[in-house]
């Protein structure tokens, strides 16, 4: 399963919850996919 998101404090979050429900959190990349911004995309692997 992958999980990608926009937002560093949701996927924590729902990354927790599938941890805790026994899924094992592999990678986690971080991706800059807008370089004139300070935002950044989070792709986990699950």
């Amino acid at each position: 399963m992958i999980g990608v998101s926009c937002n560093p404090g949701t996927f924590a979050r729902d990354a927790r919850i599938l941890v805790d429900a026994g899924f094992r959190l592999d990678r986690v990349l971080p991706v800059d996919q807008f370089l004139w911004s300070p935002h950044i995309e989070l792709v986990g692997g699950v």
